[in-house]
């Protein structure tokens, strides 16, 4: 008899253990899942998010491609404030800049706000962008744009930030005053510190040293 009370107690006892192991199994798997699933909502919410950013900055893009005026001119950070942060809407066919303001996208619940902001530029005397801005080697022709995606969610506010550079491709402009240098070889002008001139006849250069003047023209 005692010997059948002993083996009892000792299936009673493995059956705590037992149950004891799968309840922490359970939470150990439980926890694991929670840990996939809150992993897999932050992906697709990551996703989202590279997505928008991506479609803003093209937009950016093709936007300095035509209006670079209105880009160069929208205001630079740092330091970054509302004020700064721009997004673009279509209107009449043409993107237009909404300034100071974020553009609010919903997607599964989840409100995402984008926004853009640009950076002046310098370059170093090899022509290559500087990491610190300098003032009096700015380079009017880039700006750095920062595209800029947040997102609130209950678990943990997300963002995420992707950044590139907008350059206007143009024909190169510059101020001439001095064409002392006299005639050339005919071709494009490609150094505007020569003061060379391309000479067809009938042309002063002498009476006012540096201009260019019609010979026997009375100038008032």
């Amino acid at each position: 008899m005692i010997k059948q009370y002993y083996n009892r107690g000792q299936s009673l006892i493995e059956a705590v253990i037992g149950l004891g192991i799968s309840i922490i199994m359970i939470s150990a798997a439980t926890g694991s899942l929670f840990l996939v699933l809150r992993s897999g909502n932050s992906n697709e919410q990551n996703q989202a998010a590279g997505s928008f950013a991506n479609g803003l900055l093209d937009n950016a893009r093709a936007f300095s491609e035509a209006q670079w005026s209105v880009v160069y001119a929208l205001p630079k950070a740092p330091p970054l404030d509302l004020a700064k942060k721009n997004y673009l809407t279509v209107s009449g066919g043409q993107f237009i800049v909404n300034q100071g303001a974020e553009e609010s996208l919903v997607v599964n619940g989840i409100t995402y706000r984008r926004y853009f902001y640009l950076e002046n530029v310098s370059r170093d005397g090899n022509g290559d962008i500087e990491s610190t801005f300098t003032p009096s080697r700015e380079d009017p022709s880039t700006q750095k744009i920062v595209v800029g995606v947040d997102w609130d969610v209950p678990s943990q506010p997300g963002h995420l930030e992707i950044s590139s550079y907008l350059t206007r491709w143009g024909p190169k402009i510059a101020k001439q005053t001095d064409w002392s240098a006299g005639g050339a070889t005919a071709g494009p002008v490609l150094d505007f510190g020569s003061r060379y001139f391309i000479g067809s006849g009938n042309v002063d250069i002498t009476t006012s040293p540096g201009a260019i003047r019609i010979s026997g023209y009375t100038y008032p």
